[in-house]
């Protein structure tokens, strides 16, 4: 994406971080349809409305710290070269904190799903 030259307010951060975020709500609704499709057979499928709310919560909560951590090192001017090992290190970072901030979304969403299914 970097590559490709598109930008949104002049930064083509905005977009890295929609089409991140497209691909990983697909590929998340993807997988809770293959799962509900598995489980008891098929008989556990659930409502694909409720599926692609739940990716899109999950992905939008996970952003918050992913997304975040690389807007605040984006802007603040730290944000080394694609290129660079420190690239792929700070990115990991920004995973941790995309896991802290997407830990509690999860856990609601769990909890809520083990409640309708009882």
């Amino acid at each position: 994406m970097v590559a490709s030259g598109l930008t949104i307010a002049g930064s083509n951060l905005w977009v890295l971080i929609i089409v991140i975020a497209a691909l990983a709500i697909g590929l998340l609704f993807v997988f809770e349809y293959a799962v509900s499709s598995s489980a008891s057979g098929g008989a556990g499928k659930r409502n694909i409305g409720v599926m692609v709310i739940t990716a899109t919560l999950t992905v939008l909560a996970f952003d918050i710290g992913m997304g975040g951590w690389m807007l605040f090192m984006h802007f603040g001017n730290f944000m080394p070269s694609p290129t660079d090992v420190r690239f792929f290190f700070l990115m990991q970072v920004g995973l941790i904190l995309g896991l802290v901030t997407a830990y509690p979304m999860v856990k609601a969403l769990l909890r809520r799903r083990a409640a309708a299914t009882s």
